[in-house]
Protein backbone atom coordinates (compact mmCIF):
# COMPACT_ATOMS: atom_id res chain seq x y z
CA UNK A 1 0.00 0.00 0.00
CA UNK A 2 2.84 2.38 0.84
CA UNK A 3 4.44 1.78 -2.60
CA UNK A 4 1.16 2.62 -4.33
CA UNK A 5 0.93 5.90 -2.39
CA UNK A 6 4.55 6.83 -3.24
CA UNK A 7 4.00 6.07 -6.94
CA UNK A 8 0.74 8.06 -6.93
CA UNK A 9 2.36 11.03 -5.16
CA UNK A 10 5.38 11.01 -7.50
CA UNK A 11 3.16 10.75 -10.61
CA UNK A 12 0.97 13.60 -9.36
CA UNK A 13 4.04 15.82 -8.92
CA UNK A 14 5.22 15.09 -12.46
CA UNK A 15 1.93 15.91 -14.12
CA UNK A 16 0.93 18.93 -12.03
CA UNK A 17 2.92 21.94 -13.35
CA UNK A 18 1.35 24.30 -10.81
CA UNK A 19 3.51 22.76 -8.09
CA UNK A 20 6.60 23.83 -10.01
CA UNK A 21 5.51 27.39 -10.81
CA UNK A 22 4.33 26.66 -14.36
CA UNK A 23 0.71 27.67 -14.69
CA UNK A 24 -1.60 26.58 -17.48
CA UNK A 25 -4.57 28.35 -18.96
CA UNK A 26 -6.05 30.24 -21.88
CA UNK A 27 -4.72 33.52 -23.29
CA UNK A 28 -6.00 35.80 -26.04
CA UNK A 29 -4.00 38.17 -28.24
CA UNK A 30 -5.82 41.49 -27.87
CA UNK A 31 -5.12 44.84 -29.46
CA UNK A 32 -4.25 47.44 -26.82
CA UNK A 33 -3.32 51.14 -26.96
CA UNK A 34 0.35 50.13 -27.09
CA UNK A 35 0.02 47.33 -29.68
CA UNK A 36 -0.89 43.67 -29.18
CA UNK A 37 -0.65 41.84 -25.86
CA UNK A 38 -1.52 38.45 -24.41
CA UNK A 39 -4.44 38.76 -21.98
CA UNK A 40 -6.67 36.39 -20.04
CA UNK A 41 -9.91 37.74 -21.54
CA UNK A 42 -11.44 38.09 -25.00
CA UNK A 43 -12.14 41.54 -26.39
CA UNK A 44 -15.10 40.27 -28.43
CA UNK A 45 -13.22 40.15 -31.74
CA UNK A 46 -11.81 37.17 -33.60
CA UNK A 47 -8.22 36.82 -32.42
CA UNK A 48 -5.39 34.47 -31.69
CA UNK A 49 -6.16 32.08 -28.83
CA UNK A 50 -3.62 30.05 -26.84
CA UNK A 51 -4.25 27.14 -24.48
CA UNK A 52 -1.30 25.69 -22.57
CA UNK A 53 1.59 26.46 -20.28
CA UNK A 54 2.05 30.12 -19.28
CA UNK A 55 4.93 32.00 -17.69
CA UNK A 56 5.02 35.76 -17.03
CA UNK A 57 1.66 36.19 -18.77
CA UNK A 58 2.85 34.72 -22.09
CA UNK A 59 2.76 31.31 -23.76
CA UNK A 60 5.82 29.43 -22.47
CA UNK A 61 6.12 25.67 -22.70
CA UNK A 62 3.78 23.31 -24.47
CA UNK A 63 0.50 24.57 -25.89
CA UNK A 64 -1.99 24.91 -28.71
CA UNK A 65 -2.53 28.16 -30.61
CA UNK A 66 -5.33 29.06 -33.05
CA UNK A 67 -4.74 32.19 -35.12
CA UNK A 68 -7.46 34.49 -36.38
CA UNK A 69 -6.64 33.54 -40.01
CA UNK A 70 -7.39 29.86 -39.21
CA UNK A 71 -3.80 28.65 -38.85
CA UNK A 72 -3.16 26.27 -35.95
CA UNK A 73 0.05 25.56 -34.06
CA UNK A 74 0.67 22.75 -31.61
CA UNK A 75 4.01 22.59 -29.80
CA UNK A 76 6.53 24.43 -27.69
CA UNK A 77 6.46 28.19 -27.05
CA UNK A 78 8.92 30.71 -25.64
CA UNK A 79 8.01 34.31 -24.76
CA UNK A 80 4.70 34.05 -26.61
CA UNK A 81 6.03 32.61 -29.87
CA UNK A 82 6.42 29.11 -31.32
CA UNK A 83 9.92 28.01 -30.34
CA UNK A 84 11.27 24.44 -30.43
CA UNK A 85 9.49 21.41 -31.85
CA UNK A 86 6.00 21.94 -33.22
CA UNK A 87 3.41 21.49 -35.95
CA UNK A 88 1.43 24.05 -37.95
CA UNK A 89 -1.73 23.20 -39.86
CA UNK A 90 -3.14 25.67 -42.39
CA UNK A 91 -6.75 26.14 -43.60
CA UNK A 92 -5.86 24.96 -47.14
CA UNK A 93 -4.68 21.59 -45.74
CA UNK A 94 -0.92 22.17 -45.92
CA UNK A 95 1.23 21.67 -42.83
CA UNK A 96 4.70 22.09 -41.37
CA UNK A 97 6.33 19.70 -38.89
CA UNK A 98 9.65 20.63 -37.37
CA UNK A 99 11.67 23.20 -35.49
CA UNK A 100 10.77 26.83 -34.83
CA UNK A 101 12.66 29.83 -33.54
CA UNK A 102 10.95 33.12 -32.67
CA UNK A 103 7.77 32.06 -34.47
CA UNK A 104 9.45 31.04 -37.77
CA UNK A 105 10.49 27.72 -39.30
CA UNK A 106 14.11 27.30 -38.22
CA UNK A 107 16.26 24.16 -38.32
CA UNK A 108 15.10 20.77 -39.59
CA UNK A 109 11.54 20.42 -40.82
CA UNK A 110 9.09 19.19 -43.42
CA UNK A 111 6.56 21.37 -45.23
CA UNK A 112 3.76 19.41 -46.91
CA UNK A 113 1.56 21.18 -49.46
CA UNK A 114 -2.15 20.34 -49.69
CA UNK A 115 -1.55 18.32 -52.89
CA UNK A 116 0.91 16.03 -51.07
CA UNK A 117 4.17 17.42 -52.48
CA UNK A 118 6.71 18.30 -49.82
CA UNK A 119 10.06 19.82 -48.91
CA UNK A 120 12.14 18.13 -46.24
CA UNK A 121 15.34 19.70 -44.98
CA UNK A 122 16.78 22.84 -43.44
CA UNK A 123 14.84 26.06 -42.84
CA UNK A 124 16.06 29.52 -41.84
CA UNK A 125 13.85 32.55 -41.19
CA UNK A 126 10.76 30.66 -42.32
CA UNK A 127 12.00 29.48 -45.74
CA UNK A 128 14.02 26.56 -47.11
CA UNK A 129 17.71 27.39 -46.64
CA UNK A 130 20.42 24.73 -46.64
CA UNK A 131 20.28 21.09 -47.68
CA UNK A 132 16.91 19.68 -48.63
CA UNK A 133 14.79 17.51 -50.87
CA UNK A 134 11.63 18.68 -52.62
CA UNK A 135 9.30 15.95 -53.86
CA UNK A 136 7.24 16.94 -56.92
CA UNK A 137 4.75 15.18 -59.23
CA UNK A 138 7.37 14.39 -61.89
CA UNK A 139 10.31 13.61 -59.58
CA UNK A 140 12.33 15.45 -56.97
CA UNK A 141 14.97 18.14 -56.38
CA UNK A 142 17.94 17.46 -54.13
CA UNK A 143 20.59 19.87 -52.94
CA UNK A 144 21.12 23.29 -51.43
CA UNK A 145 18.33 25.86 -51.18
CA UNK A 146 18.70 29.58 -50.61
CA UNK A 147 15.79 31.86 -49.69
CA UNK A 148 13.30 29.15 -50.66
CA UNK A 149 14.74 28.44 -54.13
CA UNK A 150 17.12 25.80 -55.50
CA UNK A 151 20.67 27.17 -55.27
CA UNK A 152 23.04 24.26 -55.95
CA UNK A 153 20.67 21.40 -56.69
CA UNK A 154 19.77 18.69 -59.17
CA UNK A 155 16.32 17.71 -60.40
CA UNK A 156 15.53 14.04 -61.02
CA UNK A 157 12.63 12.39 -62.83
CA UNK A 158 10.78 9.38 -61.43
CA UNK A 159 13.41 7.04 -62.89
CA UNK A 160 16.21 9.01 -61.13
CA UNK A 161 17.55 10.57 -64.35
CA UNK A 162 18.94 14.10 -63.95
CA UNK A 163 16.57 16.48 -65.73
CA UNK A 164 17.67 19.85 -64.30
CA UNK A 165 20.59 21.45 -62.51
CA UNK A 166 21.03 24.73 -60.61
CA UNK A 167 24.40 26.36 -59.94
CA UNK A 168 24.46 29.41 -57.66
CA UNK A 169 20.71 29.85 -58.17
CA UNK A 170 20.84 29.77 -61.98
CA UNK A 171 19.16 26.90 -63.81
CA UNK A 172 21.62 25.38 -66.27
CA UNK A 173 20.54 24.64 -69.82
Amino acid sequence: MRKIFVVFAFTHLLVNPLLFGQETGVLYMNKTSSGYAWQTFEDGKVQTKYNGEIKNGKPNGFGYQTYKNGNKYFGKHKNGLPNGEGRSIYPDGSMYLGEYKNGKFQGQGTFIWKDGYYYEGEFRDGTPNGQGTETLPNGHLVGEYKDGKPWNAKGYDKESNIIAKWVNGVKQE
